[in-house]
């Protein structure tokens, strides 16, 4: 005969069993999540050197804090914050508010820059207007989009061929018109 209760232990085992799988098989999804988010971040910080690299006028600087943007005497920080995709923005000037990059889920994982301040968060897309917004914001760029372009014209179909030179040629005096002629017919001085 068994002792008593050893059905409820046995009840109790399988279920702190099945209990440390299903936390053991969590961990495992967060750190693979962690793991792709640092990825993710690892291509975003290669983007952005690459990006300020094909700018000019920009120094950029890839180093294993970050990526930083220079520009006159400001500066641009983008750094790993956490163990995740998360990303601390810190330049000249930033006061108390918090910037920060991560990746949308809801927008199929893209990247947002945050901006909270004063307890309102605002966000944008990073790669549609965030950066940009970013650039002219913190390191004083012109914005590409207010840059008036001055069109150096180029040569046109006119300047390849020569026009015809037309020489003005007054318009013609318009006669009186004909007397009539005595000499012509009853019949056709009838009909005029």
């Amino acid at each position: 005969m068994g002792r008593r209760g050893s059905d409820l232990a046995a009840r109790f085992r399988r279920a702190l069993d099945s209990a440390e799988t299903e936390r053991m098989r969590r961990e495992a999804e967060g750190q693979q999540r962690l793991a792709e988010g640092r990825q993710e971040r690892e291509r975003l910080f290669d983007d952005l050197t690459s990006l300020g690299e094909a700018m000019g006028h920009v120094a950029v600087q890839r180093h294993d804090g970050g990526v930083t943007f220079r520009f006159s005497d400001r500066f641009l920080h983008f750094e790993p914050m956490g163990e995740g995709d998360r990303v601390r923005v810190t330049f000249d000037g930033i006061g108390e508010d918090e910037h920060r990059l991560y990746q949308e889920s809801g927008l199929g994982n893209r990247w947002v820059w945050s901006l909270r301040r004063r307890g309102r968060e605002d966000r944008l897309p990073l790669f549609d207007a965030g950066l940009e917004e970013l650039l002219v914001l913190t390191l004083k760029l012109p914005h590409p989009n207010e840059i008036e372009t001055h069109v150096v014209p180029g040569p046109t179909l006119d300047d390849a061929v020569p026009a015809r030179q037309v020489e003005y040629q007054p318009p013609k005096e318009e006669a009186d018109p004909p007397e009539p002629d005595d000499t012509l017919s009853d019949e056709r001085k009838r009909t005029l």
